[in-house]
């Protein structure tokens, strides 16, 4: 007599069990989607971006990386591009972007934000002060505060790109010694730009316009300056990252030619870019 088969039955599961089961798997499959999108992304971006005010610097720091010779330069009104040589930069293919510092043209960077591998926020800190109201603490933290909210309204794709903020000039101001001057000029800024950042923060979270800060066209919807249960702004409570500091000078009409004096210009700091080429070498 031929054996019967027990016929199997599922357990039947709730319709709650069954709507958590499918959304975790929707979930997991957008985020897996998401994840290969910011990769893919990622991957793609080559542009260093120097940003800052007009005379920070930025166009003889870019002289100095591509043509070993720090040119003399005046305000740009054009934007200047170049691969950065494997002689300051071996073994990377990246692109530095020098974006002009005057207030008409300074937003001609959101053009290149999505398409950034990173940022460095050139700073005079010869000229920036640490007590009084000065134009170029409000004109640097006016500039800074644009970059920061357009970088946190990037969409939920795009992985943010590492924001540095390079003390430049640091070789200008009185100190023992060139570590010493280095450190004054990182601190000088730092405190400068949050002590600047907060008045802003302030004034939008009032619901006051900042115009008053010397803006025309802003409003208090800009925001980008979250830092969240910190009371006052501050670059290491930032939700928008990780923000870097480095101080970094050249020096106009030096250059260095021969394999020797390569040599010496890497051992000493001759071109004083040191800093910035460690940070850039660094990034992912």
């Amino acid at each position: 007599m031929p054996s019967q088969r027990t016929p199997v039955t599922l357990p039947a599961f709730p319709p709650s069990v069954l709507l958590a089961v499918s959304l975790a798997i929707s979930l997991l499959a957008i985020l897996i989607i998401v994840y290969i999108s910011k990769s893919r992304s990622s991957s793609k971006k080559n542009l260093v971006l120097l940003l800052g005010n007009e005379d920070a610097g930025k166009s003889a720091i870019l002289s100095t990386i591509v043509y070993e010779h720090t040119l003399p330069s005046h305000t740009s009104f054009q934007v200047n591009s170049s691969y950065i040589p494997e002689s300051f930069l071996p073994k990377r293919q990246l692109q530095i972007v020098d974006v002009p510092g005057h207030p008409r043209l300074r937003d001609t960077f959101k053009t290149y934000i999505s398409d950034s591998k990173a940022i460095v926020f050139v700073v005079d800190a010869s000229t920036i002060t640490r007590n009084g109201r000065d134009v170029a603490d409000t004109s640097s933290s006016r500039h800074l505060h644009h970059i920061l909210h357009a970088l946190t309204s990037l969409p939920p794709t795009h992985i943010l790109p590492p924001l540095l903020i390079l003390a430049h000039k640091f070789d200008l101001l009185s100190s023992s010694s060139t570590q010493d001057r280095s450190t004054l000029a990182i601190s000088r800024v730092r405190t400068v730009l949050e002590r600047e950042l907060e008045k802003r923060r302030q004034v939008a979270a009032g619901g006051v316009s900042v115009e008053g800060l010397g803006a025309e066209g802003e409003g208090t919807e800009m925001g980008g300056l979250e830092c969240g249960s910190s009371p006052a702004f501050r670059f290491s409570e930032w939700e928008g990252g990780e923000v870097g500091f480095a101080a970094s000078f050249v020096r106009v009409g030096e250059s260095v030619s021969s394999e020797e004096g390569r040599e010496e210009k890497s051992a000493n700091g001759f071109s004083g870019l040191d800093a910035l080429r460690t940070w850039i070498d660094g990034l992912p």
